[in-house]
């Protein structure tokens, strides 16, 4: 079996309510597993390379929204620097569960929220925490949150 990674991949979306929750559970879990955290978060399709190449967006914009994207994770550290938690903020770009995917193969665990949708919400929206959990090659933990 291959060795997992020493650090714990929290994928969040700053824009959800329910994200202070997802980092409270992480910030637990990697102190009491002595392990860092890469803070991850997806910029949507909109901004993605194949929209680029299609023109519906410049190069400035997209280098614009990462920024930001990146800014808000940072101002998301605050209960990992608490614990004294070693933490690095990730910005991926395209679906929200490949960005994760991607990267999981080297995590130690994959922390994630879920709202727990269901029918017609869960069919039209999608789910990412149940794309990642299919197909992650590590172990996942799915945070219930309630925003």
């Amino acid at each position: 079996m291959a060795s997992r990674g020493t650090f714990l991949l929290v994928a969040i979306d700053p824009n959800d309510s329910g994200h202070q929750q997802v980092i409270d559970e992480a910030a637990v879990l990697a102190k009491d597993l002595g392990a860092s955290v890469r803070l991850i978060s997806a910029l949507p399709h909109e901004a993605s390379r194949s929209t680029k190449l299609l023109g519906l967006e410049d190069e400035d914009e997209i280098v614009a929204h990462k920024a930001e994207r990146m800014k808000q994770l940072e101002a998301l550290t605050g209960p990992f620097e608490m614990l004294d938690i070693s933490v690095r903020c990730v910005v991926g770009v395209g679906d929200p569960a490949h960005v994760v995917l991607e990267r999981a193969r080297l995590a130690r665990f994959v922390v994630l929220g879920t709202h727990g949708r269901g029918g017609v919400p869960r069919l039209l929206f999608g789910s990412v925490a149940e794309e990642v959990i299919r197909h992650c090659p590590t172990p996942v933990l799915v945070v219930r949150t309630h925003s």
